[in-house]
């Protein structure tokens, strides 16, 4: 173990011509300036795992919208979103979109914030207060951009001295959005958008009964690895 800071220590060791290979989580900011860091002494492979908006592609002919609805609301509330493969962007089809949404509507109205080492809690706290008030901030400037508030968008105060934020989804009517363009860096507990066409994310999945027919679709969800549901 090495400490120190990431321009004066971690620029070294990238740099360093016996460093093989490179390992990197975190900002994209950082990833870009690891890589270019990293050509000078190779170039040398490099592996970044950074921040994204991580897509759940629901079709039409989904087989089981119930299973579906779960792992949509546990793929974003997980560890309050705070997890690198959270699943912040919900891309589903119209003609399931509202009775998915209400199925995972019902199922984040359900979950009970508290400290995670509480046996009754299933909403953890946010990291800090300045995560909390980055996530207003994008909150708010996605309903400004014309985004609309199905759920959640506040504060929550089950005591305890933690801070919480409410399970939020919101509709996003583009993808230039805030809320549904790729975060620059680790997003603690991102907001979910129901939108289509963000770019850049670690990990997906897609629901659908057939799957050749989902494999088609699934580069445009730009998404390193896309796992899913449904017979070839």
């Amino acid at each position: 173990i090495v400490h120190g800071t990431g321009p004066s220590v971690g620029a070294a060791i990238v740099r360093h011509p016996d460093i093989g290979y490179v390992a990197f989580t975190g900002s994209t900011t950082t990833g870009r300036r690891l890589m270019a860091d990293a050509a000078l002494s190779g170039p040398k492979p490099v592996g970044l795992e950074l921040g994204g908006k991580g897509p759940q592609l629901v079709f039409d002919d989904a087989p089981d919208l119930e299973q579906v609805a779960d792992h949509v609301a546990w793929g974003i509330s997980r560890n309050a979103g705070q997890l690198c493969y959270a699943g912040s962007r919900l891309i589903v089809h119209e003609a399931v979109r509202e009775a998915l949404l209400e199925k995972v509507s019902a199922r984040l109205s359900a979950l009970v914030p508290g400290a995670t080492w509480d046996e009754g809690a299933t909403l953890a706290p946010i990291f800090n207060a300045r995560q909390a008030e980055r996530i207003e901030a994008i909150v708010a400037d996605t309903l400004a951009e014309g985004g609309t508030l199905r759920m959640g968008g506040r504060r929550l105060d089950p005591g305890g001295g933690g801070i919480w934020y409410a399970p939020t989804i919101i509709e996003a009517t583009s993808p230039e959005t805030r809320g549904c363009r790729p975060v620059s860096r680790h997003m603690r507990r991102p907001p979910g958008s129901a939108r289509p066409d963000c770019p850049s994310a670690r990990a997906g999945r897609y629901w659908r009964r057939r799957a050749s027919m989902a494999i088609s679709r699934a580069p445009s969800a730009r998404a390193a690895t896309m796992p899913g549901t449904g017979a070839p």
